[in-house]
């Protein structure tokens, strides 16, 4: 049985026929309809201005309606994931039952055909997500570069002595073994240039902790950022992301830059729809906005 994915995938697909299109939207109900199958179909018709009975609708208006069910399904999940993690801290903490403001997600299949209900919180938190915009990959591209260079600076300051302190090492063995009169075998690593190493890394860690994690976690965004115009921000509140997240985020596009394949994560950054998420922003559960974010406790 295919998942919604797939289906999302035939329904974009320019390739296959129109009525087989419209025929992969209607399954992608089967696997989410916030109101309902036919409520949820009815709501679609009506904001794309597509026929209900229409079998070679606009492909356009096709995809802008699945777009906007994609939109409100990371709602949802998004909301799920966090949801369940709050009642696991709520239960350990002796508190059985969900609260009132949890009740409407057990009723989030209700509504009228044409009318979703008004007020009701899956349809606010919809809307609210389809006001965030995902910042262009120029703008994020931009914002990193500028980190990139602050954040090398800050390590370069630390790496370029250290650096010449190592080669001045290096070179006095290296001397040290020619005037031996012997065939020696020189070690480049040893316990001083492995010191060296991890001073280094000690710098990276400490600078990169200091300028990516407590700016991001602080205010959701870095220097580069600021200039730029984007935030960073939780998929499931869009507020500010946690502390634990901001350092999660950062380790893994840190990690992913130590062995090699950073860009490979920057670059998924292409191909993920709808929110353009990178590795990193996938590992901390965040995406990168054009908008600021609303405060933690609003």
């Amino acid at each position: 049985m295919a998942g919604f994915r797939s289906l999302a995938r035939q329904v974009r697909d320019t390739r296959s026929d129109l009525a087989l299109r419209r025929y992969s939207l209607r399954k992608c109900l089967e696997r989410f309809a916030p109101y309902g199958h036919r409520a949820t179909w009815d709501h679609l018709c009506h904001r794309h201005r597509i026929h209900p009975e229409d079998r070679s609708p606009d492909p356009v208006r096709l995809v802008a309606a699945l777009d906007e069910l994609e939109r409100a399904r990371a709602v949802w999940l998004a909301y799920e994931e966090s949801f369940a993690d709050r009642r696991r801290r709520e239960k350990y903490d002796g508190l059985r039952r969900p609260s009132a403001d949890d009740e409407w997600h057990r009723r989030a299949r209700g509504g009228e055909p044409e009318q979703p209900p008004a007020e009701e919180p899956f349809a606010r938190a919809a809307r609210e997500r389809a006001r965030v915009r995902p910042a262009g990959l120029g703008r994020r591209f931009t914002a990193r570069l500028v980190d990139s260079a602050l954040l090398g600076a800050l390590v370069a300051a630390v790496a370029v002595p250290v650096g010449l302190r190592t080669l001045q090492h290096v070179d006095h063995k290296i001397e040290a073994a020619r005037h031996s009169g012997r065939t020696v075998t020189v070690w480049l690593v040893d316990g001083t240039t492995g010191a060296h190493l991890a001073v280094v890394l000690g710098a990276l860690l400490i600078f990169g902790f200091v300028y990516e994690v407590l700016p991001t976690a602080w205010w959701g965004r870095t220097v580069g950022k600021q200039l730029c115009g984007v935030t960073v921000l939780d998929m499931g509140s869009q507020r500010l992301p946690s502390f634990g997240a901001s350092l999660r985020r950062w380790l893994t596009h840190t990690l992913l830059g130590l062995i090699a394949i950073g860009a490979l994560g920057v670059l998924w950054a292409l191909f993920d729809h709808p929110w353009r998420q990178c590795w990193h922003d996938k590992a901390a559960r965040t995406f990168v906005a054009v908008r600021r974010p609303s405060p933690r406790g609003a």
